[in-house]
């Protein structure tokens, strides 16, 4: 009698432990989607757009106004040979699209993303000497790589 009573008390906790499980993980789910609206609410999108239109205006600008030698003397370091013209454009747009795709994975986590200098990355990538049709996947493992390193630390202080 005394043992059926214990039982059914420890299945209403076991029960009890579950539902809250169930409500936390609800909870949880509804913050990062919470987020992640807030975040796009927020005009992350808008400003990526805002910054890549000022960038596009600048250029424009200074190829009208400035003379052929120094837009050479600008560039510090040439594309890969053999990449086509335009071959900034695309790495511009690659960064981009991989911030996007950090947004979407990780919502809480691709605040940073959006703080990378892109024009350091190309330098570097330049630096790297890395051809040009390996581009996006290079770019990707240095945002995947710094979301893991991001995904790490939050374990870690989150116990």
């Amino acid at each position: 009698m005394e043992l059926e009573k214990e039982k059914k008390e420890h299945l209403r906790f076991l029960d009890e432990a579950r539902a809250s499980v169930s409500k936390y993980r609800q909870r949880e789910e509804d913050q990062t989607l919470e987020l992640s609206m807030d975040l796009a609410d927020k005009g992350l999108l808008s400003e990526l757009e805002k910054e890549l239109d000022l960038r596009i205006d600048g250029d424009k600008q200074s190829k009208e106004t400035k003379p052929k030698e120094e837009k050479d003397k600008e560039k510090t370091k040439a594309p890969p040979i053999g990449a086509p013209e335009n071959c900034e454009d695309y790495f511009f747009l690659a960064v981009t699209a991989i911030k996007i795709s950090c947004a979407m994975k990780a919502p809480v986590g691709s605040a940073g993303a959006f703080r990378v200098n892109t024009e350091q990355l190309y330098e570097q990538c330049l630096d790297a000497e890395i051809p040009f049709h390996e581009w996006y996947e290079w770019v990707k493992s240095q945002f995947d790589e710094r979301l893991q390193n991001y995904l790490e630390t939050e374990a870690k202080i989150r116990g």
